[in-house]
């Protein structure tokens, strides 16, 4: 899907424009956006923005726009406390500290934390690299 639609008569040289199209293009697929929404509007003029202020890399266009419209769905997502001995999922905690207290007062002995589908820290005694 190009961006070109999306430019409201800003005009811009072709390399940069390519660049925003890549980057745009990159970003509706990882959302998962398919038609000319308001999403695809809202991711656009975002990109739009970052090549305005100077930002030519595809790269670091989409991933700024990916981390700021995921930032907020991470921020409210709860920790979750993995025993992998198990693979048994402790839920609901607000904070990583309350994870690991958890862990130590019931003896869990190896453990990952996740918050959302990111692993935030991985605890191992018997790994090589314990704490990651």
């Amino acid at each position: 899907m190009p961006i070109r639609p999306f430019l409201s008569g800003q005009i811009f040289d072709p390399e940069t424009t390519r660049i925003m199209g890549v980057a745009f293009e990159i970003a509706c697929t990882a959302f998962r956006l398919a038609d000319r929404g308001p999403a695809e509007a809202i991711v656009a003029q975002r990109i739009i923005e970052l090549a305005s202020a100077g930002e030519r890399n595809p790269d670091l266009l989409c991933e700024k726009v990916l981390f700021e419209f995921a930032k907020p769905a991470l921020e409210l997502a709860e920790y979750h406390l993995i025993d992998l001995a198990t693979g048994f999922s402790h839920g609901g905690f607000k904070s990583l500290a309350a994870a690991r207290q958890y862990a130590r007062e019931e003896a869990i002995p190896a453990w990952q934390v996740l918050r959302g589908n990111v692993r935030i820290e991985q605890y191992d005694p018997h790994a090589a690299d314990p704490i990651c």
